[in-house]
């Protein structure tokens, strides 16, 4: 193909997202060749500079555990939770849950794959 790439999106699931992007997209392209003038390359470094994250933007630590809610008395628990388990993720020390939770995807992986190398449909 002329463009081929793998793309992975991240969406939040709260509707109003101050400390982090509603919508995250990443991908990674192996190789790729671009005919360009000069001015169109002067014209995509200002673009690339504009759009580039600056670098005293904080990124939350393993956003895949941290709560969609803001700091409230409510919330409270969730937010100690959170900052248990990137503690002890920052150790290497997991939780008994996350262990299990990983055994389980692995067995299911393990089916699907076995499932898929034999097949005869190819």
């Amino acid at each position: 193909a002329p463009l081929s790439f793998e793309a992975k999106l991240r969406q939040a699931d709260s509707k109003k997202c101050v400390d982090f992007p509603k919508y995250l997209v990443q991908s990674e392209l192996h190789q790729m060749t671009m005919l360009l003038s000069r001015t169109q390359l002067e014209l995509g470094n200002k673009i690339a500079a504009a759009i580039a994250p600056s670098g005293n933007a904080s990124h939350p630590l393993f956003p895949e555990y941290r709560p969609l809610t803001r700091v409230t008395k409510d919330s409270a628990k969730c937010w100690w939770n959170y900052t248990y388990r990137c503690v002890n993720r920052l150790r290497g020390q997991g939780l008994w849950e996350d262990f299990y939770y990983a055994f389980k995807q692995r067995k299911i992986y393990i089916l699907l794959y076995k499932r898929f190398a034999h097949t005869n449909d190819c």
